[in-house]
């Protein structure tokens, strides 16, 4: 308090300005500001006695202190204005500002005279925050939420001690403005419910943590929101569902139901009651929790009545409705369940039916009994329905229905099944045409089938069937591992290993569609070591896109040297390798397996594994049908993308590895398409979900965050097209020989001048070829690039792109803008880089930023990216590590991933190549290209420019 008072006393101008300060007090309901004089009395000083920030600051308070007592036009320094103070001294009794503005509590806080009740100063937190909520599993039937504020600059967050809240030491003074700990927070907009912040803190039931979720999510906006181990998605919207709440027949015969709004899993009249208007769907198997915004559809009470009116029944005449409350005379009752049961069931949810059952009407859930042997690609046998005790054959019992639309019983009770459980019986069960009492399932709809609520089956066919399912079940227990010649598997990958080996173990096909990064590639080579050390056998295919070829050629010699190899690929690949005993795998590209269909249709091969699988996702295309019919014992895909979303590339996927799980196109179209996409039908999408989810294995980075290290860097060598080699080699000739002219006649400095121009002419040719040449096409590098970063939005990341050439940042903005991908641009010429940074690190729509290494190494904070792509790698790795640091840094909770593409065959490549042999080049500190020249001896400039060759190969890390 001397501290404030000390201040105040410099700040008077005029006679009578007195020391004062501003107090901030927490009540139950709500924040009061109050002005208080050095002795804790209150008081209003008169503003015009202080000069700046206090005069405002004064001024703003006096006018909204008028407004709300209700005063206007007095001044408060006439003699008709009177305080409405009470005498006592106690803070908390003062009368004040309820809730004050956000202008005011700005303006406050300016003057250094902000206290709370006990006299302490409070001070403002740097920054913008988010109200942030973590979840955490207290036990395996509790989940207790934590309150938090993230720093939307770093993304760090502060979780809030459950005490402070209890204490009121946390406390949102208005609903862009929070309290914490003497702190006050700018927060993002937390909503009309603001006061109700703190309550969120607390705990529920897991099963009821999506219902409790869902409420916060709706009454609060910009909410964060973090449980271990889940993911958070933007889901699509939900739209609601009309359904009748039975609630009684009462006993004089009258039949008591309310019309509610509906979504399957919540209560029903949550929505309407609660004002839901998003959801959090969370999905136990996946580990993520959707936020869905709720559509509300017709209203159930209109849509009732609607019907009602439709039979002819008058609202005023045996239906009475109170709200949404709706009573109906036990004839108007009797009429419409017996004679317009099924429209109910078309258009409502019918919720506590067993109230029906005095009409002789039961909603049914039917019972299927199965005996099942195994057959070629299905389960054969018999199956029964049971239902209220009675027992049908499956094509009776769904032959019966269909036709008569309920199935009668005895007393003539009238037992009906909803719509859809018919509907998924006979997708689920198909009837043999020839024997009707046969049916027949398909291998792949067991967990569908195991999803049912009644289901009984037997047999060796349903038991072998059991066996491979609960298989999966139990990798983790499994001790099996899979040593690599170099390094060893982390656990995760050690999983996907054998789970890649047990599918493929059942002559079924898998897609290994782990986050970029993960290892997908490490992981297939560690199975394919293993499969070869049991015993000789065919060679494996192993297709990609061409700039992905030297990349697996580095890895198979790194972690699995003794499998023999070919790349078959471009003018010198010869048939004839194909035939060498010795030869375990064969690396191909998408386009060579189009032109050399009949040779490879020739060979049996033991594994087919298509990594980057999405590009035989259009089954029209030539290459897509010439790798179908290729022959194989297994079948790998490998995808960094979540084909889920795409029901058109899960058909392709899936009719490569396993063609019967779909069928043809016409029934996948049928039976998932038409009603996923334009009838949204959540049922069976979830059923389609059951059926692909054994064959597909997918880690993002969150699951493993404890396995994987903070930073891993890689480097891709990219092969050149043809003709850009082509026009490279030529350039590069033409460059060599200007240099080796000058230093041949002894014109040294003119010879260096010309070497390093040589050197950026030959780095900008091996990246963005259209700057230095005619050449028409796009480069391998870009397009590499493009479709990663393409890739990694599609998957909710953000990537870094760094390059030395501002030319580069032009050309690849316009590239990512052609793909419709939202990016931002930074070179040494941009004026508001901050203003460019909060934008990248708080809007989820931006993807990518591109920015020249010199412009991204210093003074940045961008930890919302997760991938760091070096364009154009040089020889000043401090410099790149430097760029790479703006993503690792203070405020990373992600493991982050750097990737350095390599132009192969070119000055990059040698560069690399020379910063391995040449120690010291990579360790002294180089200030420029100039530096870098006279480090260099006359072989190593002649092998810069391609004169000779190293017989050193380059090591990929």
């Amino acid at each position: 308090m001397g501290r404030v008072l000390k201040i105040q006393e410099t700040v008077g101008k005029g006679d009578g300005a007195k020391p004062f300060y501003f107090c901030l007090l927490i009540q139950p309901e709500h924040a009061v500001l109050v002005v208080l004089d050095d002795k804790g009395n209150p008081s209003i000083p008169d503003y015009r006695q202080y000069p700046g920030n206090v005069r405002l600051a004064l001024r703003e308070y006096v006018t909204q202190f008028q407004q709300e007592m209700g005063q206007k036009g007095n001044s408060l320094w006439g003699n008709t204005v009177i305080f409405p103070f009470s005498d006592k001294k106690d803070p908390q009794d003062s009368q004040g500002i309820s809730d004050p503005s956000s202008t005011l509590l700005d303006l406050v806080i300016s003057t250094g005279l902000l206290v709370d009740a006990s006299f302490s100063p409070l001070k403002k937190a740097e920054g913008t925050y988010r109200l942030f909520l973590q979840l955490t599993k207290e036990t395996d039937e509790k989940v207790a939420f934590h309150i938090g504020l993230q720093n939307l600059d770093d993304e760090s967050v502060l979780i809030v001690p459950r005490e402070a809240v209890q204490s009121r030491q946390f406390f949102p003074v208005h609903r862009e403005r929070i309290l914490c700990n003497g702190l006050l927070y700018q927060v993002e907009d937390l909503g009309p419910l603001w006061k109700q912040v703190p309550a969120i803190e607390g705990a529920c039931k897991e099963q009821d943590l999506s219902i409790h979720l869902s409420l916060v999510v709706s009454n609060f906006p910009n909410l964060g929101i973090q449980y271990e181990g889940f993911t958070l998605y933007q889901g699509e919207q939900r739209i609601t569902q009309g359904a009748l709440l039975f609630k009684e027949v009462d006993p004089y015969g009258y039949l008591h139901l309310r019309p509610v709004y509906y979504l399957e899993g919540y209560p029903p009249g949550f929505l309407e009651e609660q004002d839901i208007i998003r959801l959090a769907e969370i999905d136990r198997d996946f580990k993520t929790i959707k936020i869905a915004e709720v559509l509300y559809g017709p209203s159930p009470v209109q849509s009732f009545k609607n019907l009602l009116y439709k039979q002819g029944k008058s609202i005023e005449k045996g239906v009475f409705q109170e709200e949404s409350y709706f009573i109906l005379t036990p004839e108007v009752a009797e009429d419409l369940i017996a004679n317009h049961f099924v429209e109910l069931m078309n258009h409502f949810v019918l919720l506590q039916s067993e109230v029906l059952h005095r009409y002789k009407v039961r909603l049914s859930r039917p019972l299927l009994k199965m005996r099942l042997s195994w057959g070629i690609d299905f389960l054969g046998g018999e199956a029964r329905i049971e239902i209220e005790g009675k027992d049908f054959s499956f094509h009776e019992f769904v032959h019966s229905y269909v036709k008569e639309g309920y199935i009668k019983l005895a007393d003539n009770t009238r037992l009906y099944v909803l719509p859809r459980e018919i509907e998924r019986l006979r997708r689920l069960v198909s009837v043999n045409s020839r024997e009707k009492e046969k049916v027949a399932i398909s291998f792949f709809n067991y967990p569908a089938l195991i999803a049912l609520p009644n289901i009984q089956a037997e047999g060796d066919g349903w038991e072998k069937a059991r066996e491979f399912y609960v298989g999966l079940n139990h990798l983790a227990e499994k001790e099996e591992t899979y040593p690599l010649a170099e390094g060893s598997l982390r656990p995760y990958q050690n999983y996907g290993v054998r789970w890649l080996a047990h599918v493929t173990s059942h002559r079924l096909g898998a897609c290994l569609a782990d986050d970029m990064g993960l290892g997908k590639t490490v992981q297939v080579l560690a199975l394919l070591r293993k499969h070869y050390q049991k015993a000789p056998c065919r060679p494996s295919l192993i297709l990609m896109p061409r700039s992905l070829l030297y990349n697996w050629e580095a890895e198979l010699k790194r972690f699995a040297p003794e499998l023999g190899y070919r790349i078959f690929h471009g003018s010198q690949r010869d048939k004839e390798d194909l035939q060498d005993p010795s030869l375990r795998v064969v690396l191909s590209t998408y386009t060579t397996a189009r032109i050399d269909q009949e040779l490879f249709q020739a060979i049996q091969w033991e594994y087919i594994i298509l990594d980057e699988s999405q590009n035989i996702k259009n089954m029209e295309n030539k290459t897509s049908r010439a790798i179908l019919s290729f022959s194989s014992q297994y079948r790998i895909a490998m995808s960094g993308t979540p084909i889920e979303n795409n029901l058109g590339e899960l058909y392709s996927l899936f009719a490569f590895l396993n063609p019967s799980l779909f069928g043809s196109w016409s029934d996948f179209v049928h039976t998932y398409m038409q009603p996923i996409q334009e009838n949204k039908d959540a049922e069976v999408a979830r059923e389609l979900r059951l059926k692909i989810y054994p064959f597909i294995l997918r880690r993002l980075k969150e699951d493993v965050l404890l396995e994987l290290p903070k930073k891993t860097e890689q480097t891709m060598l990219i092969e050149l097209d043809p003709q850009h080699l082509k026009l490279y080699q030529m350039i590069e000739r033409e460059q060599r020989e200007a240099v080796n002219e000058c230093f041949e006649r002894g014109d040294v400095v003119k010879g260096l001048f010309l070497l390093l121009r040589a050197m950026t002419v030959l780095r900008r040719l091996a990246g963005i070829p259209e700057e230095e040449s005619a050449y028409p096409g796009i480069s391998a590098k870009r397009e590499y690039l493009l479709d990663m970063i393409e890739n990694l939005a599609a998957e909710g990341h953000k990537c870094l792109v760094f390059t030395n050439f501002i030319a580069a940042v032009e050309t690849l903005s316009e590239d990512l803008s052609r793909r419709g991908l939202a990016h931002l641009v930074m070179t040494g010429a941009t004026v508001d880089r901050q203003s460019l940074v909060h934008r990248f690190q708080t809007d989820p729509s931006i993807k990518a930023f591109i920015m020249t290494l010199k412009t991204g190494g210093v003074g940045l904070n961008l930890t919302a990216a997760d991938y760091v792509f070096i364009f154009d790698p040089w020889w000043n790795r401090s410099a790149e590590a430097q760029a790479i640091d703006r993503v690792y840094r203070i405020g990373q909770t992600k493991p982050v991933f750097s990737y350095r593409l390599i132009a192969k065959d070119t000055i990059e490549e040698r560069i690399l190549q020379l910063q391995q042999q040449k120690v010291d080049l990579v360790n002294t500190i180089l200030n420029n290209d100039g530096d870098l020249v006279k480090s260099l001896t006359p072989e190593d400039i002649q092998f810069l420019l391609g004169g000779k060759r190293k017989d050193k190969g380059v090591t990929v890390l």
